[in-house]
């Protein structure tokens, strides 16, 4: 199989995983959100990808010495960024509703995820013919947010218990609830960009005899233990205020809920670190792109499996097939920017 079409396709894997890991969540009883979600945070952002970078990477911290601090705290300072930004994703949600709050935040993300690391490559990508199509990737992208963002929007209204469960924060000024949405786009994007600017981290790591996707576990592992800081911090706040961490003792089986959300995330960052590396020097700009549209259709094509939409008008579902559609091209055209 064709490098290219191999990575395209490696990473459209890790976006479809990226949009449904947090699924068990749904099968969760007699916890809050701040039990599952702690543990996720305790599972899949601190042990596994450490313990896959400690038993795939000889020397890990050998490496780590051996490359400039600053690249370090790049890499710790971002993911830090991409936490906090996860955090403010679900205020943004309570605060304009899921489908509104939803498309704004992944459009974000997915538009500064890709044109920052491009612009800091310094090679002109932007005014390319490959630019030229990773910026109609975007394109689609927002189109496609749109489209399914309505679509959402109108289900919300047809479904009061949607509106009930989503609109927590009644109180926030929409032009607020838009600003947290903003800043949540833009600092969940440093998940990408800390990635892509922290490439002599993972290098180093393959010339001391690592494989080309298990080197990324070098900086996944430095991003997602600082990126683990706010939620783990703000569960632990709740779970100490609710007196709800006396849930643990309750719901056995929640801990496999939890352990396989961290599976699901782990093999995200896997494929995504390979899909990278197979498509070289403009992987992560490339890549990113591929990865939000694969995971927003990913959840949608779940949502539909699962029913969400059995009892839509045709209308609405008419505009969630196109937006899906949208996301769809967005991923051709990205792996064809790589190509050029």
């Amino acid at each position: 199989m064709n490098l290219l079409l191999l990575g395209i396709l490696t990473i459209a894997a890790a976006g479809i995983l990226n949009g449904t890991f947090a699924f068990p969540m749904k099968l969760v009883k007699h916890w809050n959100w701040e039990n599952i979600w702690f543990l996720f945070a305790v599972f899949g952002l601190v042990l596994l990808p450490a313990a896959v970078a400690f038993n795939t990477i000889d020397g890990l911290l050998q490496i780590y010495r051996s490359v400039p601090p600053s690249s370090l705290l790049v890499a710790l300072f971002l993911g830090l960024g991409w936490g906090l930004g996860s955090l403010l994703f679900g205020l943004g949600i309570s605060a304009l509703g899921f489908s509104l709050g939803y498309m704004i935040v992944m459009g974000t993300t997915a538009i500064f995820g890709t044109i920052i690391p491009a612009m800091l490559s310094g090679y002109g990508l932007l005014v390319s013919a490959r630019g030229a199509r990773l910026l109609g990737s975007l394109v689609m992208i927002s189109l496609g947010l749109c489209l399914c963002g309505v679509a959402g929007r109108v289900r919300e209204q047809l479904t009061k218990a949607a509106v009930e469960r989503y609109r927590i924060l009644t109180q926030t000024h929409f032009s607020k609830g838009v600003l947290i949405c903003l800043a949540s786009g833009i600092l969940s994007a440093c998940f990408n960009i800390g990635f892509a600017l922290t490439t002599g981290i993972s290098a180093a790591a393959e010339r001391s005899g690592a494989t080309p996707g298990n080197s990324s576990f070098s900086v996944w592992v430095l991003i997602m233990s600082a990126g683990a800081v706010p939620s783990m911090s703000y569960c632990a706040v709740l779970l100490w205020k609710k007196k709800s961490y006396r849930l643990f003792r309750v719901g056995g089986r929640n801990w496999f809920y939890a352990a396989v959300m961290a599976l699901m995330w782990v093999l995200t960052l896997q494929l995504y670190g390979d899909g990278t590396n197979s498509l070289g020097l403009y992987g992560a700009t490339v890549g990113w792109p591929v990865m939000m549209a694969s995971a927003i259709v990913g959840a949608n094509v779940l949502g539909i499996a699962g029913g969400e939409w059995s009892e839509m008008p045709k209308r609405v579902r008419t505009w969630l097939y196109t937006g899906i559609a949208s996301l769809m091209i967005a991923v051709v055209l990205a792996g064809l920017a790589g190509s050029a």
